[in-house]
């Protein structure tokens, strides 16, 4: 069995519950339910990578907005390199790779907008939802990745939350390799929970909407349990 390959969600879901993880990614006994929350989170992502990348004017619910967009905008016309939706993957000894199939490909990441000017970065995250707590360690994991893969000399990542700004914070990345190597060490613990084949089950809230079908602990409605 190929050793999997990690980023955030897929470590969320692991760390809620291995089976959901196991369920979802290995043996594909899972079932998406889109609601209206992830329905909308992705039309906020479409909407601000457009309004950057083809200098759009934002829907009205978006449009306090604009001025930071503009910002963006004026940033990339200085000079800056800017990239909306920024792919690339990592390997197992922290090279930058091809998102897809890079050699000995360990994480991917999809970065909402990268921003760089002589090597000083900035990541912008957008979140449509609450600030958790995980939100914080989760920045560290791309800020530190992103530093490693692309030659930065210092990177900042931002989370704008949309619906609750006043949570929004940023965070300047240091020692990204200690980081790394912590998050390697979760990765391979995980690694081999998965490779026995039979991941614990976590009973939790989740089990209300999770998509594993074939779970006995599951309670999602939806399913026709």
């Amino acid at each position: 069995m190929n050793i999997p390959i990690w980023g955030i969600s897929k470590w969320r879901d692991f760390e809620q519950c291995p089976a959901m993880y196991y369920a979802k990614n290995v043996t594909k006994e899972w079932k998406d339910f889109p609601n209206d929350a992830m329905n909308r989170g992705r039309q906020v992502h479409k909407s601000l990578e457009d309004a950057v990348k083809y200098e759009l004017q934002l829907p009205e619910e978006l449009a306090r907005f604009n001025a930071f967009v503009g910002n963006v905008i004026e940033a990339r016309n200085g000079g800056a390199t800017v990239v909306p939706e920024h792919k690339f993957g990592m390997s197992i000894d922290y090279q930058r790779t091809p998102f897809f199939e890079g050699n000995n490909l360990r994480v991917r990441l999809a970065l909402d907008l990268y921003i760089e000017k002589d090597r000083h970065v900035v990541i912008i995250d957008y979140k449509t939802g609450k600030h958790k707590t995980e939100h914080e360690e989760d920045a560290e994991f791309y800020g530190a990745a992103t530093h490693m893969t692309h030659g930065a000399l210092t990177t900042e990542v931002q989370y704008l939350y949309v619906d609750h700004p006043e949570c929004s914070f940023s965070k300047h990345i240091e020692d990204s390799a200690l980081i790394m190597s912590n998050w390697w060490k979760k990765f391979e613990y995980a690694d081999k929970l998965i490779a026995g084949g039979n991941p614990p089950r976590t009973p939790c809230n989740a089990c209300s909407w999770c998509g594993a079908f074939k779970c006995p602990n599951n309670k999602n409605r939806k399913l026709g349990n």
